[in-house]
């Protein structure tokens, strides 16, 4: 439980770290150590893998004040895990999206060919 809670201390202002991030392994056990401890630990920085807040309100304005990005009522996790990258890392990042987006948009397209020709009845021969 002592690495938990460094991990936690090691959360920096304006970022936030999901359960899972903090401990893979034992998610619902960083939650049971924020619940339980004593310490005075940036309990508000950790969030749920889909940027949800589970302390409400009074998490997401202390989140606000430190200038986490949010989407509605979510933390937008795109911009908050990138917000502590280096500028190598986020142009790594950004190239990594952009090639994903592009394998994204051939598969779609073979896909759509691939649905064009089975659905499109074979021509007839005179």
């Amino acid at each position: 439980m002592a690495a938990i809670v460094v991990r936690i201390r090691r959360i920096p202002r304006g970022s936030v770290q999901t359960y899972g991030g903090i401990d893979p392994e034992a998610p619902r056990l960083v939650g049971r150590v924020l619940a339980t401890t004593h310490q005075d630990l940036p309990w508000h920085r950790v969030v749920r893998a889909d940027g949800s807040l589970s302390q409400g309100q009074r998490q997401r304005e202390l989140l606000v004040e430190e200038g986490v990005p949010m989407r509605g009522d979510r933390v937008d996790m795109k911009l908050a895990r990138r917000k502590h990258l280096s500028e190598k890392e986020t142009v790594a990042w950004r190239e990594a999206t952009q090639a994903q987006s592009i394998l994204r948009r051939s598969r779609s397209v073979r896909v759509a060919t691939a649905r064009r020709a089975v659905s499109t009845p074979p021509s007839k021969s005179p």
